[in-house]
């Protein structure tokens, strides 16, 4: 499923309308994309393996990363819940009819708890990061955090005692992350792996770290491709999926079959992105574009995976 039928960011890249779905086709034109339900069934397996294979970061990465991308963009304003979750034109209307996506999500997200943490006789797995406690099985815990706004995350130890905190460091992470223990800095730990904390814990005690919210770019592989023949991009600012929105196409020569555009590189990002708020950005040479979180997207037009390359040779 994660190598054939799953959108960067998360997103199921099938459904049962509108086929065939070939492996590997990730239509992103097709209105029926991106089914919520198929997400939520896609969170509840990992979970399910995450359980069977503690300590393998992936399992939860594949959470955080629906979660992040998925669930929190499937909910409209009012309440309803999206069927498809499209990345690229307008987000479709939230229903309110009963759908297997609106009673599979309104369930997932009432046990996103179950799914932060986990423990084990004198071990306790943190494997998401949002604002939360545990108490459970003589563990209490309280996790601090504006995650998947920032990465600013502290863990304050509420039940005194000897025992092992294993702490996920997401593979999105690039090179090794320091973690702190009461201030100082208590070992480094790479992405992708989960780092082990054990000592006689005493109440009061914290562990912090910043996880490094880095802009990053993921090549398109699907059928979807530019007539030209350049290639477009899903743009990430830590896990959190970009949409690019405004008058993207200001410059003609960009306006490829409605697609917006980015007249530079993926490799330089850094350096035609301003930021403009929490995971917010302008881009230099055209004010009038916008990259924001794909959950934030409202019913402005917009796309997950714009055209990228300079502007020499045209389109």
């Amino acid at each position: 499923y994660r190598e054939n039928y799953k959108h960067p960011g998360g997103a199921t890249a099938i459904c049962e309308m509108d086929g065939p779905y070939p492996p590997k086709s990730y239509y992103i034109t097709t209105g029926h994309n991106g089914e919520t339900c198929g997400s939520v069934f896609w969170i509840w397996i990992n979970h399910r393996l995450m359980q069977l294979y503690p300590g393998e970061e992936k399992y939860a990465g594949e959470i955080e990363e629906a979660v992040v991308n998925i669930m929190l963009a499937c909910r409209t304003e009012g309440g309803h819940t999206r069927y498809h979750n499209r990345l690229q034109g307008r987000k479709e209307e939230g229903l309110n009819q009963n759908t297997c996506c609106e009673v599979s999500s309104t369930n997932l997200i009432s046990s996103l708890p179950e799914y932060i943490y986990m423990t084990a006789p004198g071990m306790v797995y943190v494997n998401l990061f949002f604002d939360s406690a545990l108490d459970h099985g003589g563990f209490r815990l309280r996790l601090e955090t504006d995650f998947p706004r920032s990465g600013g995350v502290r863990l304050r130890i509420q039940s005194p005692g000897d025992y092992e905190i294993r702490v996920r460091i997401p593979a999105w992470v690039p090179g090794d992350l320091p973690l702190l223990v009461n201030g100082k800095e208590a070992l480094r730990a790479r992405g992708g792996t989960y780092a082990a904390l054990r000592r006689s814990w005493q109440e009061g005690d914290g562990i912090s770290f910043d996880l490094p919210f880095t802009l990053r770019a993921a090549e398109y592989s699907g059928f979807d491709q530019s007539e030209s023949g350049k290639s477009r991009y899903a743009l990430y600012c830590g896990p959190v999926l970009l949409a690019l929105t405004g008058n993207c196409s200001a410059h003609a020569a960009l306006a490829e079959r409605d697609i917006p555009s980015l007249a530079f590189p993926p490799e330089e990002l850094e350096q035609h992105l301003i930021p403009r708020g929490k995971l917010e950005f302008a881009v230099k040479d055209n004010p009038a574009c916008r990259l924001i979180p794909y959950y934030a997207v409202k019913d402005e037009a917009f796309t997950c995976f714009p055209v990228m390359g300079p502007l020499s040779g045209g389109f």
